[in-house]
C-alpha cells in the first residue's frame, strides 16, 4: 500500500520485536526545492541504517524502514511541531511548536540545516504541510504502530528505534561512545531489557552510553509503555564505525558492524521469546 513511502520486511513467526529505522530514507519527492547540495543534505541522514539491520526479519523481528528523508518530514518529531516561521499565510490547523526545536529550525519539517542555511527556496502554506503528514507521516505510524499491535505476545513487544549519529559532539568536540541506548530515563522501556541490550553491544566489543547525551525522541516516547507491555528503546550507532563522515561512503567497517548487529538482533530475538 505504501510502496513509494516506506518498506516493511514482516518475519514468518510470532517474535515479538519489531525494528524501525525512520532516518534511513533517501527518496526526495518532486516537490522538495531546496537551496542545499546534496552532500549537506545528506548530513542530516542516518545513513545505511536499514541496511545494518536489513538481516533482522530472518530472526523473527518485522523492519520498517522510512524512505523519505527527514530533511522533507521528520518521524521522529511530534505532528504538530510545526515551525511557524516556515509557514507562508494563516493555518487553521493546530500547531504546538517545541521552543527547542523552532529556535534550531529542526521540527517536523526542518527550516535550518546542518549549517545554518535554510533549507527550502520558499515558504510552505498549509495545504503543503497537511499534504506532507497525510502523504508520509501519518502512514509511517500507522504502519510502525499495527506491527506492535500484531507482534504483541503474552503482553509485551519490544521495540528498537535505529539511527546514526556522529562520532563527535558538534558543539564540544567531546567524542562519543560507539552506542548510545535511550529508554527516556526507564519511561519507554523496562530497565531489565535496556540493561540487556547494553551488555549484548559490550560483549561485542563495543562501548555503549545510557540516556547520554540522548534520552529519546518521539518515537519512542509516543509508543514505549512499559506499564502496558510495550518497550521501546533507541539505539544511536556511531556512523565512523561503519562510513566516512565527509563523503558518506561505506568504508571497511560497515561488514563488520552489519555482522555483529545481526548477531545482536539474534540474540535479542532470542531473549524476548
Amino acid at each position: 500500500m505504501y510502496d513509494d513511502v516506506l518498506t516493511i520486511y514482516e518475519s514468518n513467526d510470532d517474535t515479538p520485536l519489531v525494528i524501525d529505522s525512520p532516518h534511513s530514507g533517501r527518496n526526495f519527492p518532486s516537490d522538495f526545492s531546496t537551496k542545499m547540495d546534496d552532500l549537506t543534505l545528506r548530513r542530516w541522514e542516518d545513513c545505511y541504517v536499514d541496511e545494518l539491520v536489513g538481516e533482522a526479519p530472518s530472526f523473527g523481528a518485522d523492519l520498517i524502514s522510512m524512505l523519505i528523508p527527514r530533511t522533507y518530514i521528520d518521524m521522529n518529531r511530534h505532528v504538530l511541531d510545526v515551525d511557524p516561521a516556515l509557514v507562508k499565510g494563516e493555518m487553521t490547523m493546530q500547531i504546538h511548536p517545541e521552543q527547542q526545536t523552532v529556535e534550531l529550525g529542526r521540527g517536523l519539517i526542518k527550516r535550518i540545516g546542518p549549517n545554518g542555511e535554510e533549507i527550502h527556496n520558499k515558504n510552505l502554506d498549509e495545504d503543503d504541510i497537511l499534504q506532507m503528514i497525510e502523504s508520509y507521516y501519518i502512514p509511517y505510524h500507522l504502519t510502525l504502530e499495527e506491527h506492535l499491535f500484531k507482534k504483541k505476545k503474552n503482553g509485551n513487544v519490544y521495540h528498537l528505534n535505529m539511527h546514526a549519529m556522529y562520532s563527535k559532539n558538534a558543539a564540544t568536540g567531546e567524542p562519543r561512545a560507539d552506542f548510545v541506548i535511550s529508554d527516556n530515563n526507564q519511561k519507554t522501556c523496562d530497565p531489565e531489557f535496556t540493561n540487556f541490550v547494553k551488555k549484548e553491544l559490550e560483549g561485542l566489543g563495543y562501548t555503549v552510553a545510557v540516556n547520554d547525551p540522548f534520552l529519546g525522541g518521539e518515537i519512542v516516547r509516543m509508543y514505549g509503555n512499559p506499564k502496558h507491555g510495550v518497550h521501546s528503546l533507541q539505539i544511536e550507532i556511531k556512523k565512523s564505525l561503519y562510513m566516512s563522515e565527509d563523503t558518506f561512503e561505506k568504508h571497511e567497517g560497515f561488514n563488520k558492524l552489519q555482522k555483529d548487529l545481526s548477531a545482536f538482533i539474534g540474540n535479542v530475538a532470542k531473549y524476548v521469546r
